[in-house]
Formats: structure tokens, C-alpha cells, sequence
């Protein structure tokens, strides 16, 4: 099970997708060749935490990160970035293995992430997101695929005070009902979620199933 840092919480008011590794000295931008020191890849992380942090406090909200390590000494080094980033008044979820992550977020008031791909699988399975995919712009880098581009509803690539307050205020403020209607205008058949993977199963039961001679 899963380990619960400072309290308890049934539901999650903001729920915060960690993305982080430890880096030792630096690292490389997925599909780039670019090499970056730990203070400047994760800088999206500690600008867009702290104005929201900023924003939770204002509402009267409490933010959980979702951890991405169950190693407990990984665990810990993570807790300690966050905790750098916007200090101590925060739930921390250690991670745990399979479905604990979706259980996490389907538990979830609002989920707001960076660029992570369990935000995207929430947000397609009609969860509220608000997603903040500023890291390459903060970097200088121009030409990666973003999913998310420009700025729409409940995303922006700006990691300033106003559009990060203009993202989390649409998602919070959303009913269900025009929720579901922005996701589907936004993307359009973008993001479709297959409950029970039907075509998976469909492609599989094909291949499996031995060939009938007449």
C-alpha cells in the first residue's frame, strides 16, 4: 500500500502528477540532443507550484503531489524537491504499483500536471486538468512534438502568474457538463478512451484465435 506523508485525504482537492528523477549532473530533453543541469529542467516544476500553491492557499484547497518513486530513499529525495519548491503544507503520495496511479487521479478534484502522460490518460478519460507544458519553452526549445500546443481552456505553455491563474480557474469553475464539451471541442477525436481496451482485445482475439478450413 501506499504510504501517506504528513495526513490522510479522501479526495484530493489539486492533485500534482510528479515527473521527477533524480539527476545527478545533467540530463537530456527527450527528443533532443540538449543537455541540461537539475535547477534548469525542472524549473517548469518549482515556477508553476509555487503560483499554484499561491492559488490553492487563496481558495482554501491543499495540494497532493503524486510521486513517481517507490524506492523509499528516491521517495524521499522527491518529497524534498517539493518541499523545496513550495515548502511543507502539502500531502506527499509515495507511488505504488499498478492501478494505484489511476485509482490517484480518478480520486481527484482537479488534476494539474507539466507534461505528464498520466494527466493526458486522465484528462481522456474525462477527468479536469489543467496542464502547464512549459518546460521547452523555459528551455529555449522549439521543435519538439508537443501534444498541447499554444494555449487553449485548460492549458498554456506560459508558466506566469495571470495564465496560470486563467487555467486553473476555467477547469475549476467547470461543471462536468461544459468540461466534457471543451475536451471535445479542443481535440476534436484527439483523445478517445476505449473503456476495456475493446480494440486491444478485438486485435488480440484475432490473432489468438486459430484459423478456420472449410
Amino acid at each position: 500500500l501506499c504510504e501517506v506523508k504528513k495526513t490522510t485525504t479522501p479526495a484530493h482537492d489539486i492533485l500534482f502528477v510528479s515527473q521527477w528523477y533524480p539527476i545527478k549532473e545533467s540530463t537530456v530533453l527527450p527528443g533532443t540532443s540538449k543537455r541540461f543541469l537539475p535547477h534548469e529542467f525542472y524549473l517548469a516544476e518549482k515556477l508553476v507550484l509555487q503560483t499554484v500553491k499561491a492559488w490553492t492557499d487563496g481558495k482554501g484547497l491543499k495540494i497532493t503531489v503524486l510521486g513517481r518513486h517507490q524506492d523509499f530513499d528516491q521517495s524521499a529525495l522527491e518529497e524534498k524537491f517539493f518541499s523545496d519548491c513550495i515548502g511543507e503544507d502539502f500531502y506527499f503520495l509515495r507511488a505504488s504499483g499498478f492501478p494505484f496511479g489511476y485509482k490517484t487521479v480518478d480520486n481527484s478534484s482537479l488534476i494539474c500536471a507539466i507534461d505528464s502522460a498520466l494527466a493526458y490518460e486522465a484528462l481522456a478519460r474525462g477527468a479536469k486538468c489543467a496542464i502547464f507544458p512549459c518546460r521547452e519553452n523555459l528551455l529555449s526549445i522549439h521543435d519538439c512534438n508537443k501534444i498541447l500546443k499554444n494555449n487553449g481552456f485548460f492549458w498554456s505553455q506560459g508558466c506566469d502568474e495571470n495564465e496560470i491563474y486563467r487555467v486553473l480557474e476555467n477547469v475549476y469553475n467547470s461543471s462536468q457538463a461544459s468540461w466534457s464539451k471543451e475536451v471535445s471541442l479542443s481535440f476534436s477525436g484527439s483523445f478517445h478512451y476505449d473503456a476495456g481496451n475493446t480494440v486491444l482485445a478485438e486485435a488480440l482475439s484475432n490473432l489468438l484465435t486459430p484459423e478456420k478450413h472449410v
